[in-house]
């Protein structure tokens, strides 16, 4: 009889005719061996990428000859403001421009000549382009000054068009690469407007290019010209990593492709497909399909993967294996765009089936439709950058196929013998905050990953606690809970000692070597765990990180951790490491 059947006779004896005895006689598999936890990790929080120091150029304010002494003065009353607007929302009001005016005037009694005039002027034009309004400009217009009244005129500068330089060749067309401006033709320049209009135009997928303002057809009005720098077509990368687990393949290969703007609409299609190895037991593929819609603010896109795996190792005998398929449709917003800040909001709609197989036993099958809302929030400051998101998720029941809520079918088997449902709400918050330190290039990362959930929920809903992105003392998906908490604070340090040492290819050392020191903790509760031993679970471990790099081409990172707590790892490795190596092209 072999090992296998020899199990099964046990079970069956251990749990009688009594299902609450059969679900506690189960068989306890490791998380990873469980569709969710089979599946890929969800990429971790990014952050924002730099943005360049030149967006855009605009003419600077024309220098003034000298003043000769024994100029003919003219005595002010009162300076005449034309020609500008209130603009409390971008913080400049008439007041105080004219306040401004007032107090140059006072500060000449003797009158004014006029290079005196035109240094008033000047300081009109740098109140505006202090406060966002970067083509404005004050003068003096040629006027007869009567009861010692002058004028001081501003042309604030409105849009008047955009045009595209087609010295290199783009795929864009020009009415795509006019459409982030169109609600700011006839609207005074701003930087806050004209910035968010810059880059959503960078955000189509493998654009680059800046803006250059002229002088417009009319007076008052500027031209922007939107110069390309080039397409990039493809881009992709390669990945090998140890960051599976034994059970389902611990090394793995993945290549990721982008296809930017396939048919001409700032479009873009993500390609992905991972083999694991050691064993040869599990393949991901997957596609991202998105594109614009509205504006170019707004799109949609469908999510689409399928993941299948054998569960090797120890339980090979058991003959497990697993296919799960997700698909979702959903659109978002990116409400804020700028180079301090960003703000999007994500809809979707998903469906998830995911069939877990065991030779004659019946198969266990997990079918969702799921609700989700997400948000998302960066800000950079002078000392960092802070990054969250939060995430609400709703299982439907009965909808669009789904599972009721409650299914004997379902892979997850509570205490009294039902099976979860797919009825549930799940609640996420991520943020981290990398923060310079005040020695030459250090930085410390904090990190908080947080689930809550007050329902049993299946494993492609669950908190994964252990591996790579978690704790990495552990293996991943050592547990999946209902609910947890996970937080990290890493040192990082560019090579200790002689980061201003030249390495290669015009790099320093501090751009190519990093050593980081790290801290690890979480914590998970089962909602309505079988016994009460399985909850909560605490993790916790500490480590030493080393990453070699040329940036934009290809990293290499090693993590060594080892556990702080009194838990063993599962695949019963201490220290624990994780190898990864990045090749971007």
């Amino acid at each position: 009889m072999d090992r296998r059947r020899l199990f099964t006779l046990a079970y069956a004896l251990c749990a009688g005719f009594d299902p609450t005895a059969a679900v506690a006689a189960a068989p306890s598999l490791p998380g990873a061996a469980t569709p969710g936890g089979a599946m890929p990790e969800r990429p971790a929080l990014a952050l924002p990428e730099a943005v360049p120091a030149e967006l855009y150029t605009v003419p600077a304010v024309p220098e003034r000859g000298s003043v000769e002494a024994g100029q003919l003065r003219v005595p002010v009353r009162a300076f005449k403001l034309t020609g500008a607007e209130d603009h409390p929302e971008q913080g400049l009001r008439l007041d105080e421009v004219r306040e401004l005016l007032e107090t140059a005037r006072q500060a000449k009694p003797e009158g004014f000549g006029i290079g005196d005039l035109e240094d008033v002027a000047d300081r009109v034009t740098k109140l505006y382009r202090e406060r966002g309004f970067i083509v404005a400009q004050a003068y003096v217009p040629a006027q007869e000054v009567k009861d010692g009244e002058v004028e001081i005129a501003v042309l604030e500068g409105r849009l008047g068009r955009v045009t595209v330089d087609k010295g290199t060749e783009t795929g864009y067309s020009d009415e795509l690469l006019r459409r982030p401006f169109e609600d700011s033709i006839g609207q005074v320049v701003h930087k806050d407007r004209l910035e968010r209009g810059l880059l959503l135009l960078r955000d189509y997928p493998g654009f680059d290019g800046l803006g250059i303002f002229r002088s417009g057809s009319r007076t008052g009005e500027t031209e922007l010209v939107v110069k390309p720098q080039g397409d990039r077509p493809w881009i992709g990368t390669v990945t090998l990593d140890n960051g599976g687990s034994e059970v389902s393949g611990e090394w793995r290969l993945r290549g990721d492709l982008s296809w930017n703007n396939p048919t001409g609409a700032a479009d873009r299609l993500d390609l992905s497909l991972l083999q694991t190895f050691d064993p040869l037991n599990s393949l991901f593929g997957g596609f991202v399909y998105q594109r614009p819609i509205f504006d170019a603010a707004t799109y949609w896109g469908v999510d689409v993967s399928h993941n299948q795996y054998d569960v090797g190792g120890e339980f090979q005998a058991l003959g497990i294996s697993g296919i799960s398929d997700i698909a979702e449709l959903f659109v978002a917003r990116k409400f804020v765009r700028s180079r301090q800040q960003n703000f999007t909001g994500r809809l979707g709609l998903a469906r998830k089936h995911a069939v877990t197989e065991q030779e004659d036993q019946p198969d266990q099958i997990d079918n969702l439709s799921v609700l989700s809302l997400q948000l998302d929030y960066d800000r950079v400051d002078a000392a960092g950058i802070n990054v969250a998101q939060f995430r609400w998720s709703h299982g439907l029941p009965d909808f669009l196929g789904a599972m009721p809520s409650d299914s004997l079918d379902a892979s997850r088997k509570l205490a009294d013998g039902s099976g979860v449902g797919s009825d549930f709400d799940k609640f996420e918050l991520h943020l981290a905050r990398v923060h310079n330190l005040p020695f030459a290039g250090q930085q410390l990362l904090l990190r908080l990953d947080s689930q809550y959930s007050a329902d049993p929920l299946t494993s492609l809903e669950q908190f994964s606690m252990g591996g790579p992105d978690s704790v990495r003392a552990y293996p991943r998906a050592e547990f999946l809970v209902d609910k947890g908490v996970f937080v990290s604070a890493e040192w990082s340090i560019p090579a200790p000692g002689f980061a201003d040492e030249p390495a290669f290819r015009d790099l320093k050392w501090g751009q190519v070597f990093q050593l980081s020191l790290f801290a690890d903790y979480a914590k998970g509760w089962l909602n309505e765990p079988l016994q009460p031993s399985d909850s909560p679970v605490r993790l916790s471990g500490a480590g030493i990180g080393l990453r070699f790099q040329v940036p934009g081409e290809w990293q290499a990172r090693l993590q060594v951790a080892t556990p702080l707590g009194s838990h063993d790892a599962s695949n019963d490795r201490n220290p624990q490491y994780f190898f990864d190596f990045v090749y971007n092209f």
